[in-house]
C-alpha cells in the first residue's frame, strides 16, 4: 500500500518545513521567470539546518538515467545506507523505483518544483511520511540536468492505513 501526492506552485507551501521553505526561496531568487538557476549557484554549506536532507541528483545519460552525487547525513542514516555515487536505482528512499524516476523525469521536463509526499515503510518496517522537494538546476550543458532535493520524514499517525497495512 503506497500513497504518493505530488504539489505544485502554491501546494507546495503547506508541506514544508522551515529549511524546505527557504530552499524553495532561495531556488525562486536565484533562477528567472521560467529558467531554474544553474548548479552552481547553489552551495549546500550556505543552507545548515537543511543540509542533513539535501541530495544533488544528476540526470546522465544511459541505463541509470539519474545519479546521486551528494547525499545528507540525514538521509543516509533514513535509508540505512549511502548511496552517493550510485544509480538512483541503488538507493532510492521511496514506496517505489517508478515513482522517483517520474517525479525526476517530470522536474527535469518541466524545469518547476515539486513537493512530494510519500508514505512507505522506512528499513525498519516502520510506516512514515517522506516529504521531499525536487528543485532542478541548469547543468553546463545550459539545460535542466541536476535536481536538488530536500527531504524529511515525519511519522505516520497511528490510525493512518498503513499501520493496519501488512509489512512486507
Amino acid at each position: 500500500m503506497t500513497q504518493t501526492r505530488r504539489r505544485f506552485g502554491t501546494e507546495m507551501e503547506p508541506v514544508l518545513d522551515a529549511p524546505g521553505a527557504r530552499l524553495l526561496a532561495f531556488w525562486h531568487a536565484h533562477g528567472t521567470p521560467g529558467r531554474p538557476p544553474k548548479r552552481t549557484d547553489f552551495d549546500p554549506t550556505a543552507h545548515p539546518r537543511a543540509l542533513s536532507g539535501i541530495q544533488i541528483v544528476e540526470r546522465e545519460e544511459g541505463p541509470a538515467r539519474y545519479r546521486y552525487r551528494l547525499v545528507g547525513t540525514g538521509e543516509v542514516q533514513a535509508r540505512g545506507l549511502d548511496p552517493t555515487g550510485k544509480p538512483v536505482s541503488e538507493g532510492y528512499f521511496a514506496s517505489s523505483l517508478d515513482i522517483v524516476m517520474e517525479n525526476y523525469d517530470r522536474v527535469i521536463a518541466e524545469a518547476r518544483p515539486m513537493a512530494v509526499e510519500d508514505a512507505f515503510r522506512d528499513p525498519r518496517g516502520l510506516p512514515i511520511q517522506d516529504i521531499s522537494l525536487l528543485l532542478p538546476l541548469i547543468g553546463e550543458d545550459g539545460s535542466p540536468t541536476f535536481i536538488l532535493v530536500y527531504s524529511y520524514q515525519r511519522d505516520l499517525p497511528r490510525d493512518h492505513p498503513m499501520w493496519m497495512a501488512p509489512n512486507r
